[in-house]
């Protein structure tokens, strides 16, 4: 049974770590939208660390030098991995024989007209910096390196969209990056990022310090996608947290579902066959306005995933999902 337990654990870990990856994929393809949530970036640096060693050559050594105790920030996993994972990956085409890469972190006050982080909002940031010892650049080619398609590798090597995607996606978070580098002398990126006022949050968790929520539930749930085996393992792992499950292929079959049997919940996917998700998400809401839909896709370009509430949707989630996800969901509306 521990035995059982252990390898369980191993898919659950490994299936999460696709999950993160495919993400990323998507990020750079600008078609998921931001999720926020309160996290450790030291922690996140050393889980991905642990990964990325093992895509780097064996003689450029990766360590880090990470501050303890400093704040938490409000980010997006997924992106500010595959900002990690571009600025690893140039540290390391910046090394040609052998060296090394030192991702740190510190926790620092910008005050207003500070001299080393010029034009940034004073405030308390925490820095993240990745270092490297390969051929460093000079001051002509710092002044390109954000620029889009801009590159200094060979063909085959670089797209020149790395840096503009970390410079975007630092931007977003209400950040900034920096550049030191001198020829021969290696190169290091500084990103500051807004530190998280986490009193009030500090005091739910204390508040809330073991309770246990419960995910599992009694009510009706239609589940509705066309791919048999996705439609099939999520029924049964909402069947296992007690609920009762219903299943349908395509919307058609979910809008006769819905007219003979009582359904509390719907989880949906976007394109199927037919009339597909979006038809029949408005044509359920035509017959029942309280109807509770989520819509379950990778169309995150889509206007449903934008605004889900301007469409009466309870929300939109990017495929691939954690079930715990929905289930988190469900059980917010219900309780």
């Amino acid at each position: 049974k521990d035995g059982l337990k252990k390898s369980l654990q191993k898919i659950d870990s490994l299936i999460s770590r696709g999950i993160s990856i495919i993400k990323r994929i998507l990020t750079f393809s600008r078609k998921v939208a931001p999720e926020l949530s309160v996290l450790d970036v030291n922690e996140l640096i050393k889980q991905e660390i642990g990964l990325l060693r093992h895509a780097l050559p064996k003689m450029i050594e990766i360590r880090s030098n990470l501050k303890p105790g400093i704040s938490k920030v409000r980010i997006d996993k997924h992106q500010i991995e595959l900002v990690l994972m571009n600025m690893v990956n140039n540290a390391r085409d910046a090394i040609k024989d052998s060296g090394e890469i030192i991702v740190s972190t510190k926790e620092l006050d910008v005050e207003d007209g500070s001299s080393e982080y010029r034009d940034v909002t004073p405030g308390r940031y925490i820095a993240m910096s990745i270092a490297d010892t390969g051929e460093g650049m000079d001051q002509k080619v710092m002044e390109r390196i954000f620029d889009p398609f801009y590159t200094t590798k060979e063909i085959g090597r670089g797209t020149g969209l790395g840096l503009p995607t970390v410079f975007g996606i630092i931007k977003n978070h209400g950040g900034y990056i920096f550049c030191k580098s001198t020829p021969g002398k290696g190169a290091e990126f500084t990103m500051l990022l807004p530190a998280h006022e986490s009193a009030d949050e500090e005091l739910f968790e204390i508040e809330n310090k073991g309770e246990e929520v419960s995910l599992s539930g009694k009510e009706t749930l239609l589940i509705v996608d066309d791919e048999d085996d996705i439609r099939e393992i999520t029924m049964e792992m909402f069947e296992s947290h007690g609920y009762i499950v219903v299943g349908a292929a395509s919307g058609e079959e979910a809008i006769e579902i819905f007219k003979s049997k009582k359904v509390d919940f719907i989880l949906m996917d976007l394109g199927m066959p037919g009339m597909g998700g979006e038809k029949c998400a408005r044509k359920i809401l035509e017959m029942d306005s309280q109807a509770k839909i989520i819509i379950a896709s990778g169309y995150m370009d889509h206007p449903m995933a934008k605004d889900p509430e301007k469409f009466g949707l309870v929300d939109f989630i990017a495929k691939p999902f954690q079930v715990k996800v929905v289930l988190e969901k469900i059980r917010a509306v219900f309780d």
